[in-house]
């Protein structure tokens, strides 16, 4: 859109409809009255810009950037190409050698990339996501069977603490079942003696 030649007025006005994104929602938090004419909106504009612009880091700040243990060849190559955004006057060379030095060593890509260093750049990439589709694809191949699996050993365990449970239930109805029977002394039936049978029917004795 063009506003050459306008007024400071018409101009004002129709800035906004330039606006898009985080810009057009500072636009619209500004309190009425903020804005008296175009200069002070330039301002403003510019300030905001300056203050929201993110800082540019040279080549070689890519040669920090590692993959981290618990992150996939995808995820690593993603957040690379995040922060290759964000870096002044790219080198390929830098860049490269960045990449070679980020993938963590035990990688199984490494061992790939080992017997023939790729260059160019696109190369790297062009090799990095046949391997990663290889990778995705033997997980989608594998991920069925392991559900498998684990549902066996679910099913497995589950059998297992049924089998447990009765047994340890059966040794309880065992042990109540011997502790409800009558307890007979160690010389057998008590028999009275005569003499006990005689006073029992003579007090006087």
């Amino acid at each position: 859109m063009t506003l050459h030649g306008f007024s400071s007025k018409v101009v004002s006005r129709e800035f906004p409809l330039t606006l898009k994104g985080g810009a057009r929602a500072w636009f619209g938090s500004l309190l009425p009255g903020t804005i008296i004419d175009f200069t002070k909106l330039a301002r403003f504009f510019l300030t905001q810009v300056m203050a929201s612009r993110k800082r540019r880091r040279p080549a070689t700040y890519l040669l920090t950037v590692k993959q981290r243990d618990d992150e996939s060849l995808k995820l690593y190559l993603s957040r690379f190409n995040r922060e290759r955004m964000m870096i002044d006057d790219q080198d390929e060379k830098i860049t490269l050698a960045a990449l070679l030095g980020g993938i963590r060593p035990y990688n199984p890509f490494m061992i790939e990339i080992a017997r023939r260093t790729p260059y160019p750049l696109r190369e790297f990439m062009d090799r990095a996501d046949g391997f990663i589709n290889a990778e995705d694809m033997l997980r989608a191949l594998i991920a069925p069977r392991r559900t498998e699996q684990e549902k066996a050993n679910k099913k497995a365990v589950g059998q297992s603490s049924e089998a447990s449970w009765e047994s340890n239930k059966k040794k309880v109805h065992e042990t109540k079942r011997k502790e409800k029977q009558p307890t007979r002394g160690r010389g057998g039936p008590h028999i009275h003696s005569n003499l006990a049978v005689e006073t029992e029917k003579d007090p006087t004795l």
